[in-house]
């Protein structure tokens, strides 16, 4: 099973990152961190890869919600969204709500996180995202490395 439900929009990763916050703040949600993963990895480790950035997204209401119900919320909140772009393409992927069902997560976590990803879903396909069914190799090549 594929964890992740994956999206592609037409546009750079610089752009799509901008569309998606918008999208996300339409819906609630707030963008607590992101982390430039290409960035990280290039000044680290010197190694080369395809751009990517990894926005941890919430809804304060639906975080403090599974908080109170479980101290283990923070283990699945703030939800990782994680974008890969190359040229005028960008990929962005997102957990899909199966993965927390077959992974066990606490019952007092599992409905605010749902909620999360539906909304975090719905962000992407308002910012103009049509929905990836498989991956072609064109599409794979923005998560090569590119050295």
């Amino acid at each position: 099973m594929q964890t992740a439900s994956t999206f592609r929009l037409k546009m750079s990763l610089r752009d799509a990152v901008r569309r998606l916050r918008k999208g996300l703040a339409g819906e609630e949600l707030h963008v607590a961190f992101e982390f430039e993963m290409s960035i990280c990895l290039r000044r680290e480790l010197q190694v080369e890869l395809c751009p990517a950035v990894l926005l941890g997204v919430h809804s304060p209401v639906l975080l403090l919600e599974s908080m109170v119900a479980d101290g283990r919320a923070g283990l699945f909140l703030p939800l990782h969204v994680l974008l890969t772009g190359k040229d005028k393409e960008t990929l962005v992927r997102v957990l899909k709500p199966e993965c927390c069902l077959e992974a066990g997560v606490p019952i007092g976590v599992l409905n605010p996180l749902l909620r999360t990803i539906r909304r975090v879903e719905s962000a992407v396909a308002g910012a103009g995202a049509s929905r990836v069914v498989e991956l072609r190799p064109e599409l794979t090549a923005l998560d090569e490395t590119s050295a």
